[in-house]
């Protein structure tokens, strides 16, 4: 995707999920936006949700989900109040756009769909099991990969480099705030059997990259 006449790497919430859904270890995984009335009560502690009937079209938030093979499950709710923050914060393009009235960015014309991505990225990043290629393509979303194989988020007005060898960040991030949605440049934490795993099927059949689904 162009952005000031620079390639970005896209991945939408499909890509994400058929990439978990590669490694085998996931039964289930959604990502959905919750309208009017279904979100009845949210224990932040435990992290249960009680749901009810929908009772209008109004989106109120963003909801993922997963459930692993061995039982495993998790769920992380964002208000669309907290979305719209995320997005100002860490998306230039958006925040012109609502101060100049336009509409060229992909959160102005898809926020819901960027709202589902994100909640769901946010999920997988913090609680569960990544593979190789999963890490490499949250590392690389809405970055421009450079020559020396590094990533620079341009959309990001506290824009830094990601060495995509060391997962390192070249220049210091914003600090974020306990329960703030966290910045998309995150690097998502490395699970050692999942990795290893997925090294030894990539030295069997060579694939390299599976295919993304761009959404």
């Amino acid at each position: 995707m162009p952005y000031k006449n620079e390639a970005t790497f896209q991945v939408g919430y499909k890509g994400l999920i058929q990439l978990a859904q590669r490694t085998g270890l996931y039964r289930k995984i959604r990502g959905v936006e919750v309208y009017a009335g279904e979100l009845k009560d949210y224990n932040r502690l435990t992290g249960d949700f009680s749901f009810g009937k929908r009772t209008g079209d109004e989106v109120i938030g963003y909801l993922s989900y997963f459930e692993l093979i061995n039982g495993f499950q998790n769920m992380l709710f964002i208000s669309k109040e907290d979305m719209e923050k995320h997005a100002l914060m860490y998306s230039q393009s958006y925040k012109n756009d609502r101060q100049k009235g336009w509409s060229s960015s992909v959160w102005s014309t898809q926020f819901d769909k960027m709202g589902v991505k994100t909640v769901l990225k946010h999920l997988l990043s913090k609680y569960g099991p990544l593979s190789i290629d999963m890490q490499q393509a949250i590392q690389a979303d809405q970055s421009v990969v450079n020559t020396d194989g590094t990533y620079t988020y341009i959309d990001n007005e506290h824009s830094k480099t990601v060495d995509t060898v060391t997962g390192e960040i070249m220049q210091t991030p914003p600090e974020i705030t306990e329960g703030e949605n966290p910045p998309t440049v995150e690097t998502p934490p490395i699970n050692t059997e999942v990795s290893m795993a997925a090294t030894m099927e990539e030295s069997k059949n060579d694939s390299g990259m599976p295919e993304i689904d761009f959404d």
